[in-house]
């Protein structure tokens, strides 16, 4: 496995949104969803979930490992995202 470490992410700063508005003709917006900032690492079968302050969570997300993997079809890749719990109701 690579050292995730090297990928920071990004986080909005002060007057960044408003820059991307204004100098895109589309801007898409999603619901915001509160959830967890994940780095997740794919090399082969071996997925790694680490937060952004580099704590390795893996072990918390093992329920998904299967699905994730059928929906990721590189097998050396990292992908910097949000993941979130939804409860029916």
């Amino acid at each position: 496995m690579m050292d995730v470490m090297n990928f920071k992410p990004h986080l909005v700063g002060e007057g960044d949104v408003e820059i991307f508005i204004y100098n895109n003709d589309a801007v898409a917006v999603e619901p915001k969803v509160d959830g967890i900032r994940i780095l997740l690492e794919r090399k082969g079968d071996d997925l790694r979930f680490i937060t952004r302050n580099g704590k390795d969570y893996s072990s918390r997300y093992e329920s998904i490992v299967d699905d994730l993997k059928k929906g990721i079809l590189s097998d050396n890749v990292v992908l910097d995202g949000e993941i979130a719990v939804v409860k029916d109701g």
